[in-house]
């Protein structure tokens, strides 16, 4: 009977973890992804202006500590309120969290944006370089997170590989989706139909904020099945 209702407590946290998983980082990511331009955009009077921050590593960097404040806090929150559902999690995770943003937007931002602003470079270079920073990134912030997550998880020594990957793979399936719809996009402009035209129009207000969901919800869909599986027996003590 308790072998019973053990695993019946195991999958409730399995199936409504998840969910909230997903929904809490998809949209906290989507949120940071449409927001985070705008605000750096806010401190420059015009392109020409923006450039030259960011060809300067000291005020690159200044604009990754924003865009990594944004990211962490937002990313942090949803999560600590999701996990703290269902484990004794401390707000100390929001916190290494956003440490971890901001540190290291800012020090890939400070390194790599000089390098590739304002100068003419392979695409395939500069999305190999993105990869890998996220990829990095998404490593780092794993890494913080395991101070908190250590005391919860057997397996926490591989958190922050699954961290990593999920993130880079999530926004580089986002740039693959962006770069393949503004293909289709302009053939179909070519074709001068008016039809298409308003079709198009409207589906520039919605796909945005979809796609911006991509690596949310791949790094999520990923990141609750080592959750769950590591996890659950400390949700059902706690229960």
């Amino acid at each position: 009977m308790f072998k019973l209702k053990l695993m019946g407590l195991r999958s409730y946290f399995q199936t409504h973890f998840a969910s909230q998983w997903i929904a809490s980082n998809a949209v906290a990511i989507a949120v940071g992804t449409f927001l985070s331009p705008w605000m750096v955009a806010l401190v420059a009077d015009n392109r020409q202006h923006l450039e030259r921050l960011f060809q300067t590593p000291q005020t690159a960097a200044v604009l990754g500590l924003m865009v990594g404040a944004i990211f962490g806090f937002l990313i942090g929150l949803l999560q600590w309120f999701t996990l703290q559902s269902f484990l004794p999690i401390p707000s100390l995770w929001l916190w290494l969290t956003e440490f971890g943003f901001i540190s290291v937007i800012a020090i890939i931002m400070g390194s790599v944006c000089p390098y590739f602003v304002g100068t003419e470079r392979h695409p395939l270079a500069v999305l190999a370089a993105i990869a890998v920073a996220i990829l990095v990134g998404g490593l780092w912030v794993g890494i913080c997170q395991t101070l908190v997550l250590r005391r919860y998880c057997p397996a926490w020594r591989r958190w922050p590989i699954w961290s990593g990957m999920s993130l880079g793979i999530g926004f580089l399936l986002m740039f693959t989706a962006f770069a393949s719809i503004a293909i289709v996009a302009n053939l179909l402009i070519d074709s001068s139909s008016e039809i298409l035209i308003v079709v198009l129009t409207l589906l520039s207000v919605f796909l945005p904020f979809l796609i911006l969901s991509i690596p949310g919800i791949i790094y999520s869909i990923l990141t609750s099945r080592f959750l769950s599986k590591h996890c659950s027996s400390l949700m059902v003590a706690k229960k």
